[in-house]
């Protein structure tokens, strides 16, 4: 039965017809019969196997733990690297609000309030851009 399924979709692609098949990102993808599949995902070394009711790829041979262990640290250096630059970023662009209002002699809880963020970030931001805040002065002031 296969045969004459691969036998129908050969003589269809020879008359000039084409197969469009689309991945969920809306990309072409490239045609391949099971078999063909099959043979380059066992030339590239790895194996299928179900996942939740998903058939996934997966090597045959399981990585070893420190190489495992080593490619996770690597993943969570580099999410919190970006999370950081995000986060930056962010108070950057707050920077300037801050600045207004704590010139305006607004409080840290009023200016985390109107801001929406919490009170330690406009701290960082006031500590990270050099700006001089209402409630610091007193507190500096009685520290001393």
């Amino acid at each position: 039965m296969q045969a004459e399924i691969d036998a129908a979709v050969e003589a269809y692609l020879q008359a000039g017809g084409t197969i469009t098949q689309l991945d969920n990102k809306g990309k072409p993808v490239e045609h391949l019969s099971w078999r063909e599949e099959a043979r380059r995902t066992k030339a590239a070394g790895l194996s299928h196997t179900v996942v939740r009711g998903y058939l996934v790829l997966r090597e045959k041979t399981p990585p070893r733990p420190e190489a495992a262990r080593a490619a996770r640290q690597r993943t969570i250096k580099t999410a919190t690297e970006a999370r950081s630059r995000i986060n930056a970023e962010r108070r950057a662009k707050l920077a300037p609000q801050v600045r207004i209002l704590a010139e305006c002699r607004w409080t840290i809880t009023q200016i985390a309030d109107h801001l929406e963020v919490a009170p330690g970030t406009v701290r960082r931001i006031a500590r990270e851009h050099g700006i001089e805040l209402a409630g610091q002065r007193q507190a500096e002031a009685g520290a001393r």
